[in-house]
């Protein structure tokens, strides 16, 4: 049977890969009343292995840290918030700021832009833009399990733990060797959605 997650995706009109061992279902959830700096979120992944449904969750951001959203911004617009939906092959594994492998972002994305420089994230209405601003998919610390989000999202979607990405990057190799497609999409539900 379909996870609820995935049925909740596909009443919405999202593509659920259904066939296929490993043919990865990457999802985030963004937590309703979540509070900026908090790792409140999750990234799920779920799969098929055999006739088994495979899921992991992982404690996540994907939200900017307040370090962003409050202090310092690396674009005038403002700080990017990823809009919820869904991002077909849109990231495929490539290096973040180039030091480490994670998901990279490989074609266009919509996000919000919070400009305001206060403590809360402007996530109404339609999305400021879209494109191209390396929004990716990452660890936080290598070593340490942080409290705080800190300067590790300015608007990616963030793994707290780095034993939980290794994981999740294993997941990835598993899948491009099991399917042969490099690229992966990316659905963000907002809980408040269920």
């Amino acid at each position: 049977m379909l996870p609820p997650t995935l049925q909740h995706m596909k009443s919405k009109g999202y593509t659920v890969f259904e066939r296929g061992d490993f043919n990865l279902n990457i999802v985030g959830v963004r937590k309703r009343n979540g509070q900026p700096g908090k790792w409140d979120d999750s990234i799920s992944v779920f799969y098929r292995r055999g006739a088994l449904w495979c899921s992991h969750h992982f404690e996540s951001t994907v939200d900017p840290g307040l370090h962003w959203l409050h202090k310092r911004q690396l674009n005038v617009k403002g700080t990017a918030v990823l809009y919820p939906g869904q991002y077909r092959g849109a990231f495929e594994k490539g290096l973040h700021r180039g030091k480490y492998e994670a998901l990279v972002q490989a074609k266009p994305v919509k996000v919000w832009r919070d400009a305001n420089r206060d403590q809360h994230m402007d996530t109404w209405g339609e999305p400021s833009e879209s494109g191209m601003f390396g929004i990716n998919i990452h660890r936080a610390h290598p070593k340490k399990v942080l409290d705080e989000i800190g300067p590790y999202s300015a608007g990616c979607q963030v793994i707290r733990r780095n034993n939980d990405f290794r994981y999740f990057m294993g997941l990835i190799d598993r899948s491009i060797q099991m399917t042969g497609y490099d690229r992966f999409t990316y659905t963000l539900l907002d809980q408040w959605q269920f």
